[in-house]
């Protein structure tokens, strides 16, 4: 996770790269979800910030552009 955290989290958040993002995610998935783990930390930080994106495909004005869905 060491190896793959720093790229993910850089391409997430500076250049909102959808596959970093995802990535991000996954290594939050991999902590359970725990909210003291970093990736998880940060993808709630990048979520908070981010503001809401409604089109044809994603009508729930939750759905963060770039940013994976992993609470509900």
């Amino acid at each position: 996770m060491k190896d793959y955290f720093l790229s993910a989290a850089l391409g997430c958040k500076e250049f909102k790269d959808p596959q970093s993002c995802q990535l991000l995610a996954n290594l939050c998935v991999l902590n359970l979800y725990s909210d003291i783990a970093t990736p998880c930390k940060l993808l709630s930080e990048l979520t908070a910030k981010e503001s809401s994106f409604a089109n044809e495909f994603y009508l729930d004005e939750g759905y963060k552009k770039n940013l994976p869905w992993l609470y509900y």
